[in-house]
């Protein structure tokens, strides 16, 4: 029973990692593409040369801008709350397992669901998920890098006198092969950070209200996995050791100063 319940718990986490990592890629497609078509029909023209205005470079800076706030505000959200449901289903599967493995109360299983859930600001009434307004979910669709590189190209490109077509081009080229700063890179690792790191932490509750002393440290490896959890992975910790990793910092630690 416990051997299927972990793998159940690890299979949900793959399969959600997998698919947050599809969206995240049809978010990054559209923005892209949002912000393309809004320079082919905004930017002033001769003959087929960007012009290099004063007026040009205000649609550029200005108006991509707006272009990645608004959309921000109508795509990200959606993805937020497709987050915010896959970490209650791990919440789900947690309860689960420990329900498979030890005499745990339904007091306990709701104070655990209630506090982890809380702490990113997701609460769960009547079947119904809310997302607080504070929670930092709400800003984990970070498009800033991607759209100050947009501005720097499309700007240096008018700038050169180039056409409409070699300047979109380059801002494509850019999407393909721009790395750690596309949308699509920082969510996809903020995924795998976040649903593992929430399931550990939801384990680690039910452990402590249940009494235990050390736990396992599990949640795989990939290629791009820290020192920090290369280091600890299938090794058991007491629950005081990992109190004092609090004190630690890393890029990407999850939730932002948590």
């Amino acid at each position: 029973m416990r051997q299927r319940y972990s793998k159940s718990r690890e299979e949900l986490i793959d399969k959600i990692v997998q698919q947050f990592i599809r969206r995240a890629r049809t978010l990054e497609r559209k923005f892209f593409k949002e912000a393309t078509d809004y320079l082919s029909l905004e930017l002033d023209i001769t003959g087929n040369t960007v012009k290099s205005t004063a007026k040009n470079f205000r649609k550029i800076n200005d108006g991509l801008g707006i272009v990645a706030s608004e959309f921000r505000d109508r795509e990200s959200f959606s993805l937020v709350r497709w987050i915010a449901r896959r970490l209650v289903d791990i919440s789900v599967i947690n309860r689960k397992y420990f329900k498979a493995q030890t005499k745990v109360t339904t007091k306990v299983i709701k104070k655990v669901e209630a506090a982890q859930l809380a702490r990113i600001g997701i609460s769960v009434r009547d079947g119904k998920i809310s997302i607080s307004k504070g929670s930092f979910l709400r800003n984990i669709t970070d498009l800033e890098p991607a759209i100050q590189r947009v501005k720097q190209i499309a700007i240096q490109q008018a700038a050169d006198g180039v056409s409409l077509r070699t300047l979109i081009g380059e801002i494509r080229t850019y999407s393909k092969n721009g790395g750690r700063s596309l949308p699509a890179h920082r969510l996809e690792q903020a995924a795998v950070d976040s649903f593992s790191i929430f399931d550990r932490r939801i384990g680690n509750s039910y452990g402590n209200e249940l009494g235990f002393r050390a736990f396992v440290f599990q949640g795989g490896l990939i290629d791009t996995s820290r020192d920090f959890c290369e280091q600890r992975n299938n090794k058991v910790f007491t629950y005081a050791e990992a109190e004092e990793w609090k004190k630690f910092d890393w890029d990407g630690k999850w939730p932002q100063g948590g």
